[in-house]
């Protein structure tokens, strides 16, 4: 197979190679005109990663992280075994010069299940209750919690068919 031509004639290539191979794989970048009988490759949309940057009392660390474990964590390993969230993570910087001390990551399928995530994580979080750690919770163990979104671009072959 030569790949010139530009993304639309490669699109067009790869898509029938994967018809041939009897399958969609990737997503398409154009909006390219397929030969008849050539079906598309789905548009995907991106993923949408939470990120919280926490900035923890000092001397909170290890009650924070307890508190993520029996409480964050445990959200998580629920929604994901439901399908509503495609990966989550907490990472403390391995660094000193870090202005964050914890990194709390919540991956969505596409900006919608973001969107969607209070109506998910509600019932998750009533069903299971509030574990505090010593009494305290995040607002007694943290100082700062600063949130960002990013979208993650698909690439072949992370798209799944929709």
């Amino acid at each position: 197979m030569r790949i010139s031509g530009g993304s639309a004639a490669l699109t067009v290539r790869l898509g029938a190679l994967f018809a041939l191979l009897g399958g969609q794989v990737g997503c398409a970048h154009s909006r390219a005109v397929l030969p008849a009988g050539v079906l598309p490759l789905p548009e995907c949309s991106p993923q949408v990663w939470s990120l919280d940057f926490v900035t923890v009392r000092p001397g909170s660390l290890p009650a924070y992280l307890a508190f993520l474990d029996s409480n964050w964590a445990r959200a998580r390993r629920t929604a994901f075994r439901k399908g509503a969230i495609e990966d989550y993570r907490i990472l403390t910087p391995a660094d000193s010069g870090a202005t964050w001390h914890v990194l709390l990551m919540t991956a969505y399928s596409d900006s919608t299940a973001y969107a969607d995530r209070e109506s998910v994580f509600q019932p998750i979080l009533r069903s299971q209750g509030l574990t505090l750690i010593d009494g305290k919770g995040t607002r007694e163990l943290t100082e700062r919690i600063e949130n960002r979104l990013i979208a993650q671009r698909p690439v072949p072959p992370r798209c799944p068919l929709r």
